[in-house]
């Protein structure tokens, strides 16, 4: 088995994990807030998040995008990383654990 590939598979998986716990946080944070932040870094200014957990295994910044209503409360979200290539929407890209239908750069475009 090609070594790179092993590598990047593991680094997915570890991906994995780490959006689980943004995606944790984010609905920590809805359950007392009443609506989801607008950016990641309010997460980790108020300690849902610790520093750098903004940050996928291959350095680049979490995709984050905040879906607001019609009076401006943001009740929704998109998440996800461009993956091991770095470049949006690639086969590589990877979506969210929890509720990809609902969270997922791939399937609202």
């Amino acid at each position: 088995m090609d070594k790179f590939y092993t590598k990047t598979k593991s680094e997915i998986e570890s991906y994995k994990q780490l959006l689980f716990q943004v995606q944790s946080s984010l609905e920590l944070y809805f359950t007392k807030n009443k609506c989801y932040p607008e950016n990641l870094e309010i997460l980790i200014k108020e300690g849902w998040l610790g520093i750098n957990q903004n940050i996928d295994p291959w350095g680049n910044k979490f995709k984050y995008e905040a879906i607001k209503t019609k009076s401006g409360l943001v009740s929704n979200y998109k998440l996800g990383s461009n993956g091991p290539d770095g470049k949006s929407g690639t086969d590589d890209d990877i979506e969210p654990p929890i509720n990809p239908k609902g969270h997922s750069f791939k399937n609202n475009k």
